[in-house]
């Protein structure tokens, strides 16, 4: 592993919060070039692992990546990786209390993560449905890489898009609203980007 400069984790499925995949413990020192599909951000141990390569990495993909910004779920099932203190008093706690956990984090707070982090990074993909050149700033595509179906409810075991036709109103409270944010901090760091990518090339 020491000696990896280009890594690729590709999934079918959402992986990370369910299916469980926990990387904190992997690291290579030389890596390159990092894409991930099918990732989920639930908690900051999956941001700040993409950062701890950050001396290195030149290259980041980010291919129908998404943010769970909720989870409810039965304490049986996330017991463990949110670290709930179920209240000894419950009747069969186990299998009858809910867990109700958040992120707050946002895709412009990882935007901005990137662009400060990874000082080397010359090319940034997101989203995966388009290729984004950062010579060619289309706000169009901007905006359809920072959309609501970019944040998701992990629901029993069930994700589902941040939609007001899929999610009751009452679900909705606390839920993102600053697509127009995650535009400007994509937009900077594609910015950077190009800054790193015509130094390197010019050096």
């Amino acid at each position: 592993m020491s000696t990896l400069e280009h890594l690729t984790l590709h999934s079918e499925d959402y992986v990370g919060l369910w299916p469980k995949l926990d990387l904190t413990s992997t690291h290579f020192p030389r890596l390159t070039s990092l894409m991930l599909k099918r990732f989920t951000f639930f908690e900051d141990a999956q941001l700040d692992w993409i950062l701890s390569h950050g001396a290195t990495l030149r290259e980041l993909r980010l291919d129908t990546c998404i943010i769970i910004w909720a989870v409810t779920c039965y304490a049986k099932d996330y017991h463990d990786p949110f670290n709930v203190e179920i209240p000894e008093e419950s009747d069969n706690p186990e299998a009858s209390m809910k867990v109700y956990h958040t992120y707050p984090k946002r895709w412009h707070d990882h935007f901005t993560s990137f662009r400060t982090g990874i000082p080397l990074l010359r090319r940034f993909w997101f989203d995966g449905t388009f290729y984004v050149n950062p010579f060619k700033k289309c706000m169009d595509l901007f905006k359809f890489a920072c959309s609501r179906y970019n944040y998701h409810v992990f629901d029993h075991e069930a994700l589902v898009a941040l939609s007001p036709h899929s999610i009751a109103p009452e679900e909705l409270e606390g839920a993102p609203t600053c697509f127009e944010e995650d535009v400007e901090a994509l937009r900077s760091l594609l910015q950077k980007a190009e800054q790193t990518f015509l130094a390197r090339t010019e050096a």
